[in-house]
């Protein structure tokens, strides 16, 4: 599971696993090594078919983390696998699915941190390769609020990266606060507004622009079994985001 050189290098004496993590390209898992001196470490190992992939995943992450953006620090790496700091917490989509009255003004804070979050990766990412980057694959389970770290939000899985414009992420974003808890509806679209006028204010997106691409998840959100909304509800959000005011 964990490369030889890697386990001589630090003195691993053993190895458990102790979870797989859900991917649809990758082997993750979430693995325990025991030093000589019994001390416990918990790594991610993520394998992978696709050498390309994983090379510029590998390039990505050393980049944004020497810009200060925060992600998991890799330790160790081959042509198909890494070895990365475990980062444990409580992802995005825990929160909005235990959502409550309660911890609204949580939320709330949590939201901002992530826009935040994404504002740095837009910044660090702007001129790289010639262009911008944007994550692409947004979905609130690879955001994670650190128990270790002043609950900090820290992005993961940043192999489909590309080129692109930001208003493609940030409608995503807002698409994927609905589908994950639509039982809050009234709550997350107050969410989705806070999410577009911020960053209409802070990094110049265009809010009709997020607004379509929000538009076009949710709408291939409606052929899924279980999805709860009509295009008549994606119709009535729509036209609700447009009449708010972001400048």
């Amino acid at each position: 599971m964990l490369p030889e050189r890697f386990i001589n290098i630090h003195n691993i004496q053993s190895i458990e696993i102790k979870k797989k993590f859900q991917s649809r390209e990758n082997n993750v898992y979430l693995i325990r090594a025991y030093k000589d001196n019994n001390e416990a470490w918990d790594l991610v190992v993520k394998r992978t078919k696709s050498r390309y992939a994983i090379k510029r995943e590998i390039e990505i992450l050393k980049h944004l983390n020497e810009h200060g953006v925060m992600t998991p620090e890799i330790y160790y790496y081959t042509s198909n696998l890494m070895v990365m700091k475990y980062i444990s917490g409580e992802t995005m989509s825990d929160k909005f699915l235990l959502h409550d009255k309660k911890t609204s003004t949580e939320l709330k804070q949590l939201i901002e941190e992530l826009i935040n979050w994404f504002i740095s990766y837009y910044k660090a990412m702007a001129n790289w390769n010639k262009n911008l980057y944007i994550k692409a694959d947004i979905n609130l389970t690879n955001f994670i609020i650190s128990n270790d770290f002043n609950d900090k939000i820290y992005g993961l899985d940043f192999e489909n990266c590309r080129p692109g414009i930001v208003e493609e992420d940030i409608g995503r974003l807002c698409a994927n606060i609905l589908i994950c808890n639509p039982s809050n509806f009234t709550y997350n679209h107050e969410l989705l507004h806070t999410i577009i006028k911020i960053t209409a204010q802070e990094i110049r997106i265009d809010p009709d622009r997020a607004i379509k691409e929000m538009k076009v998840v949710l709408e291939r959100s409606t052929d899924k079994i279980g999805c709860i909304y009509s295009r008549e509800n994606i119709k009535d959000i729509i036209n609700s985001l447009r009449r708010q005011q972001y400048a």
